[in-house]
Formats: structure tokens, sequence, C-alpha cells
């Protein structure tokens, strides 16, 4: 170490392991599509008829899919409604998040 003092080296030590951390913390993972709208709620049927319920129920409608690249914001069926709401689905009657999954999940053209 001769050039390089102890303070400069524990600081290119320590700098070194914060970035790889920081950049394994980053990586993203099937979760990432849950965080972004993770206050976002879109599970209330009150206003529903129960057929329109069951219909949910039946294509296994979640809130945050399980599988970041099939969620209703990507998928042909989704209808925006503003960045910070639910949406609507063509498939299915209620509030739709954006992050959710269902059955009829379909890829755009």
């Amino acid at each position: 170490m001769s050039d390089l003092s102890r303070k400069k080296f524990l600081q290119l030590a320590f700098g070194g392991s914060a970035a790889a951390l920081a950049a394994a913390a980053c990586k993203k993972s099937p979760s990432y599509y849950v965080v972004a709208n993770k206050g976002l709620v879109c599970t209330d049927e009150s206003g529903l008829a129960p057929a329109d319920v069951q219909a949910r129920k039946a294509r296994g409608y979640v809130d945050h899919a399980a599988d970041p690249k099939q969620n209703c914001g990507n998928c042909v069926n989704f209808r925006a409604v503003s960045a910070n709401n639910c949406g609507a689905c063509a498939a299915l009657k209620g509030p739709i998040n954006p992050d959710g999954h269902c059955s009829s999940w379909t890829k755009p053209a």
C-alpha cells in the first residue's frame, strides 16, 4: 500500500460492497409490479351483481399478479381510468388493479 492510504483503501473496499448490495436490491423480481402500486386496492365488489362477483371469482381475479409480465395493466382487456386509480376490464366488471391478474389475461398484439 505504497500510494494508497488506509483510509482510502477502506473507502474503496466498503464503497464497492455498498454498490454491489444496492445493485442486488434493485434487481427486478416477481414482486416488481406489486411494489409499483402497493397501496392500490381494487377488491371492492359492493356495487356488483352476484353474477359479476361470481365471474371475478371464477376467473381467479387477484389484486396482484404472481407473474409481473401478465398483469392487468399490460392486458388487451384493461381500460385505464387514471394513473392513481383502479381501472376497468372488458372481460370483468368491477374495479381492476393494473397490477392484478385473472385467467382472461390476453397478451397485446
